[in-house]
């Protein structure tokens, strides 16, 4: 009887390795071109209206997600910022207020009044995704 209840205590344990309550996130990457030109430099960001989300800088009109850092299954809207890099980026010692504002290089139907739309598929195939803006 000891024996029996041993394997099912054991059985049990085996079930519970493995398993976890985490949904499967995906790493994803691609490209990102304006008018048919890498996006120097900029920020990509997807939101999904259960709120998850991810992050990831563009250089050279590449990004990428870890898996770590990566999306869940579902539709995301996609708001890429590209800004003027004319404009020097702010370098955290300047008085509130005194930093130059930065100019948006990209129309607001790509950021703040985004248009875009990507999916995640449950099984992770299509974790390129590349966005060719006019």
């Amino acid at each position: 009887m000891k024996s029996v209840a041993a394997i099912a205590c054991l059985l049990g344990l085996v079930s519970l390795v493995g398993c976890s309550n985490e949904p499967k996130r995906f790493a994803v990457a691609g490209e990102v071109t304006f008018k048919s030109n890498p996006i120097k430099f900029g920020t990509i960001n997807f939101r999904a209206e259960d709120g998850s989300a991810g992050a990831a800088q563009i250089v050279d009109g590449k990004y990428s997600l870890p898996v770590e850092g990566g999306l869940l299954p579902g539709k995301y809207r996609v708001a890429i910022n590209y800004p003027d890099p004319k404009i020097p980026p702010p370098t955290g010692n300047e008085a509130p207020g005194e930093a130059a504002p930065n100019r948006e290089m990209l129309p607001k139907k790509y950021n703040s009044e985004t248009t875009l739309i990507a999916e995640i598929n449950p099984n992770g195939n299509n974790s390129e995704l590349h966005f060719k803006l006019d």
